[in-house]
C-alpha cells in the first residue's frame, strides 16, 4: 500500500505545486503581488514543479510493473483496476499498462472471462505498439485458459517477431510453451 499511495501523494505533489507556481507567476506577471518573490525564486519552483511532475509520471508509469514483480496481486487490482480506462487524468498508454496488470492477475487467479471483458472494455488502443502486442498476448492467454487455443493462436502469430516490452516477450514465451508443449518450448 506504500507504493500506491507514495504514487498519489507524488502526482498530488505535482498537479498543487504546478498550480502554485503558475499563480504565483500570473500574479507577478499582472504586478498584483509575489514580485519580489517570483523573481528570486521562480526558477527553483519551476525546477521543483518540473521534478515532481516528472517523479509522478515515472511512478505513475512503473507502480504496476512493481506491484507485480512483489507479487502483491490485490494491491494491483485496487490501483490499477479503476485506472484501466482512459479519463482526463488517465492517458491511453497508462491504462493499458493498468488494463493489462489487472487481466494478468485476474487470469491467474482463474477468472480469464473477467480478464477478457477487462480487455475489451476500452475501445481506444495504446499508442505504444509493445504495449498492444502486451494486450494482444494477455487476450490470447486468457483465450487459451477458456479453451480456445484457435483463437489464441491467430492473436499472437503476428506478435512473434514484433518488438516487444520485457514483459510482453516473457508472457509470449510463456503462451508459446502452453501452446505448443514440444520439449523445446517447455518452461
Amino acid at each position: 500500500m506504500g507504493l500506491i499511495a507514495l504514487t498519489l501523494g507524488l502526482t498530488w505533489v505535482a498537479v498543487l505545486s504546478t498550480l502554485g507556481v503558475a499563480t504565483a507567476f500570473l500574479l507577478a506577471w499582472y504586478d498584483l503581488a509575489l514580485r519580489a518573490f517570483v523573481l528570486d525564486w521562480g526558477f527553483g519552483l519551476v525546477i521543483l514543479a518540473g521534478a515532481a511532475i516528472l517523479g509522478a509520471t515515472w511512478l505513475r508509469q512503473h507502480v504496476v510493473d512493481l506491484l507485480m514483480r512483489r507479487g502483491d496481486s490485490g494491491a494491483v487490482l485496487r490501483y490499477a483496476r479503476p485506472r484501466s480506462l482512459v479519463t482526463l487524468t488517465v492517458g491511453r498508454d497508462e491504462a493499458a499498462r493498468n488494463r493489462a496488470a489487472s487481466a494478468e492477475v485476474l487470469r491467474r487467479a482463474g477468472r480469464p472471462a473477467e480478464a477478457l471483458a477487462l480487455l475489451d472494455a476500452e475501445p481506444q488502443p495504446p499508442r505504444d505498439r509493445a504495449l498492444r502486442g502486451l494486450l494482444d498476448i494477455i487476450r490470447a492467454a486468457a483465450l487459451l485458459d477458456t479453451g480456445r487455443a484457435s483463437e489464441a493462436r491467430t492473436l499472437v502469430a503476428p506478435w512473434a517477431e514484433a518488438p516487444l516490452t520485457a514483459a510482453g516477450r516473457r508472457a509470449l514465451a510463456d503462451l508459446l510453451s502452453r501452446l505448443d508443449p514440444t520439449p523445446e518450448n517447455a518452461p
